[in-house]
């Protein structure tokens, strides 16, 4: 880590060119840089696994009518649940 970024990469026996660098042992975890999702409806994470496989036309029916039923707070904690785990995206809901 440079300046709180990730310089180098690959297996610590590797890595040992830094000398004058602090160790941290995170011991078993894996340290990944952080993950972008430049397209998702956040509002509609919710609906992950709705009506598995009904065909296009009858899952759409459905999802607008369970999305009528949704308000800001469900819109919120549906958006924090898509967000999981993502450092940016760029949320194309309009809800």
């Amino acid at each position: 880590m440079v300046d709180g970024q990730i310089d180098d990469v690959g297996p610590a026996t590797e890595l040992r060119e830094h000398p004058d660098e602090t160790v941290t042992n995170f011991h078993h975890a894996i340290l990944l840089p952080g993950f972008v999702n430049a397209h998702t409806p956040l509002g509609y994470s919710v609906f992950r696994g709705f009506l598995n496989n009904p065909g296009l036309s009858r899952w759409m029916l459905a999802f607008i009518g369970a999305r009528r039923r949704l308000n800001t707070d469900d819109y919120t904690a549906s958006a924090m649940l898509g967000a999981h785990g993502v450092c940016w995206f760029r949320d194309h809901h309009g809800g």
